[in-house]
């Protein structure tokens, strides 16, 4: 900016090394899945909100971004095609697949009220707007850490690997557009 605007002549972090890439690789094993969908169930209507935690199955179920699933609306739920049709995510418009499990979640979530957001806020007419503080209290239940709602996007992805899948069917349920991100994750 200084450079542009004229404000400086050089770069002073022109030699400065770049720190190393803080590359995530956390993804969760068979027992920790267990753990946290007990401590889900225990916790749901006690410690967090029921829409708190259906949104969380939800990440842990479909391998959406954790935006995806606060923002997704009623309209983009297509329960007869068996998918998400998200109007925009972090890569545009976008179809992603979703299995029984994550379906039926969802159609009970969207039965249980008549807003149009998919997980709406209990206190406005928006969108459910955060799952950090939820998801910490379910960790910490489940004797988990270094968990983030991230960290169920790569265990999706590790699972879908570990079970055959190929990486062009991993990179759809995903939404990637490079294989090389999906690579990446599994």
């Amino acid at each position: 900016y200084a450079l542009r605007e004229g404000l400086a002549d050089h770069n002073p972090c022109q030699h400065v090394p770049k720190p190393i890439d803080n590359r995530r690789t956390r993804f969760l094993n068979a027992e920790e899945y267990a753990r946290i969908g007990a401590a889900l169930d225990a916790a749901e209507g006690a410690e967090i909100s029921a829409m708190h935690a259906n949104a969380i199955r939800a990440l842990l179920l479909t391998g959406c971004r954790k935006s995806e699933i606060l923002k997704l609306k009623r309209a983009e739920v297509d329960l007869g095609g068996r998918c998400l049709r998200f109007e925009d995510t972090k890569t545009g418009a976008q179809i992603r697949p979703c299995g029984d499990p994550a379906l039926t979640l969802i159609q009970s979530v969207l039965n249980g009220h008549e807003s149009s957001w998919a997980f709406p806020a209990s206190r406005s007419d928006g969108a459910l707007e955060g799952v950090r503080k939820p998801l910490e209290k379910v960790c910490a239940l489940a004797g988990v850490q270094g968990v983030t709602a991230h960290v169920f996007r790569h265990s999706f992805a590790t699972v879908a690997h570990e079970i055959g899948y190929s990486e062009l069917t991993i990179a759809g349920l995903l939404g990637h557009r490079l294989h090389s991100m999906t690579s990446r994750y599994a």
